[in-house]
């Protein structure tokens, strides 16, 4: 083998799987890119797999980060979505279907006897040196990097107190008199602040946990604790937690991060002026700290009622607003929460309860909120207009909250540069990617 082949041979190629929705494809396809760009001497190439109808939006987010060096080597490779009786051809993203076939759909890339025979097939023929898998939903990764030899890490979207949160729920269990309507869990042996929450604001799986046979459960625990976990967070942001996550056991190690949408440090020569979008045009001629930023999430759909309530508060509010979506504190603005489903009302502690750079939106004990739209209770347009109006308002929260994440977001950047402490981590998980393969490879050549 010539040199420069056996060079190549050496390089890592990463396998990373998003789960089917956008919220989820894009935060996988920006860890792709961090580590082609981070390692190129030990990346060959990480390989973003997802349904056709997917691809695009990882290419669309690749785009969005060109010129780059490391775009070359960040791939975007399909598997066939399955038949789903009921489903129409092309419907494979949580966040665009509609209403009728959401259910259908939910359920298809949930289940492991309907997804994993495609997902497998791929993996098996494409044959990587690593795969990096979206927790908590294709937890049979596990068992098929298993069979390959490889290694598996679990990356999840979410930081450190979300995930610590649920996996400390999760091993505790719901008790049935617990379950009953308007009661509340308390989450144990957690560090700071104490965190309640109604039944009704857990996630699902916690409430009507899913059949897991205990090898799979095995499998994962065994993945985590030999592989590590990765997270979309930064050290600064939540060390207790972080440290709490490392020492309970449940992985060998976390490796942050994050915040993963953050570009690479910016070249000396500064952006035209042509790189300017119409909205940063338009907040130019906006006061300072006068606009309301409004970020709900890619899987959020609201009711034809719940959003006429929205936009007559936000009308009443006299404040005018921007509604993206983009992580909070690498852009160093304050939010109201408005949690609606998943981890998100876990998610709301942290931000309003711990680290303080919100408040919410409706108060508690102002009506019931739920992780399911059947028993959510509509939010008025007065109250919408009253809690924007009242946030917003000079000495009002938001000044205490904007102080706050202007503390965090140099933090966030200073993360994710050279020599920070994220961008240390995404060297180290090469690195470990690396000692992972040629401990196979050294198993193979000496039987």
């Amino acid at each position: 083998m010539a040199p420069a082949a056996a060079e190549q041979s050496k390089r890592l190629r990463i396998l990373l799987v998003p789960f089917f929705a956008t919220s989820h494809i894009l935060p996988v396809t920006d860890l792709a890119f961090h580590l082609a760009a981070a390692r190129p001497d030990a990346v060959e190439a990480a390989i973003v797999a997802v349904t056709p109808a997917n691809a695009p939006i990882v290419r669309s987010a690749l785009a969005r980060r060109e010129p780059s060096h490391a775009i070359a080597r960040v791939e975007v490779a399909t598997y066939a979505f399955p038949a789903v009786d009921g489903l129409p051809p092309g419907v494979e993203n949580m966040s665009t279907v509609n209403a009728a076939d959401a259910w259908r759909l939910d359920a298809a890339v949930t289940s492991e006897a309907v997804m994993r025979p495609a997902q497998e097939s791929f993996i098996m023929e494409s044959s990587p040196d690593a795969i990096i898998s979206d927790l908590p939903f294709f937890w049979w990764h596990a068992g098929i990097a298993a069979k390959l030899g490889i290694p598996c890490v679990f990356f999840h979207v979410l930081g450190n107190f979300p995930s610590l949160a649920m996996w400390r729920l999760a091993f505790m269990g719901v008790k049935e008199d617990e379950a009953a309507p308007g009661s509340s869990v308390t989450i144990p042996q957690f560090p700071g602040p104490e965190i309640s929450l109604p039944v009704t604001e857990l996630p699902h799986f916690l409430r009507r946990p899913p059949p897991i046979d205990k090898e799979t459960c095995d499998q994962i625990m065994m993945n985590l604790k030999s592989c590590g976990f990765i997270a979309n967070t930064f050290v600064d942001l939540e060390p207790e937690y972080l440290d709490s996550y490392n020492d309970c056991g449940y992985v060998k190690r976390t490796y942050c991060v994050g915040p993963l949408s953050l570009p690479m440090p910016p070249p000396a020569a500064a952006s035209s002026a042509s790189d300017k979008s119409a909205c940063l045009d338009w907040l130019d001629t906006m006061p300072t700290h006068s606009v309301v930023y409004l970020c709900f999430g890619s899987l959020t759909n609201f009711s034809e009622a719940q959003l006429d309530e929205l936009a007559l508060g936000l009308e009443a509010s006299g404040v005018p607003f921007l509604w993206v979506v983009r992580e909070t504190i690498a852009a160093g603005v304050p939010v109201l929460t408005w949690p609606m489903l998943f981890e998100q009302f876990i998610t709301e502690r942290f931000v309003t309860r711990v680290i303080s750079i919100g408040e919410r939106l409706w108060p508690e004990g102002a009506g019931v909120r739920s992780t399911s739209h059947e028993e959510h209770e509509l939010v008025p347009a007065k109250a919408i207009a009253q809690a924007i109006a009242k946030f917003m308002e000079e000495g009002g929260a938001a000044d205490a909250a904007r102080k706050r994440i202007k503390e965090l977001s140099p933090k966030a950047h200073a993360a994710m540069a050279e020599g920070g402490t994220s961008r240390r981590d995404l060297h180290q998980l090469v690195d470990d990617l690396m000692a992972g393969r040629a401990s196979v490879v050294g198993t193979t050549n000496s039987s």
